[in-house]
């Protein structure tokens, strides 16, 4: 056997423990879809800090928003 079928070989039986496979995912939460100008100015702010609903708030500070 050529020394590049030994490494071909030998990759094809590392990928496995070096590559993960993909697996199904289902989604089991809803997706709600809220109209743009029936958001808050607080809950804006908690999108753009990375927050989601349920979680703790962002600070806040009133003067910077329009």
């Amino acid at each position: 056997m050529a020394f590049d079928e030994v490494k071909f070989e030998a990759a094809k039986a590392a990928a496995p423990y070096v590559h993960a496979r993909l697996a199904a995912v289902e989604h089991s939460g809803s997706i709600g879809v809220k109209n743009a100008s029936e958001v808050t100015d607080d809950e804006l702010a908690n999108i753009a800090a990375g927050s989601s609903e349920g979680t703790s708030e962002a600070p806040v500070d009133k003067t910077q928003l329009n």
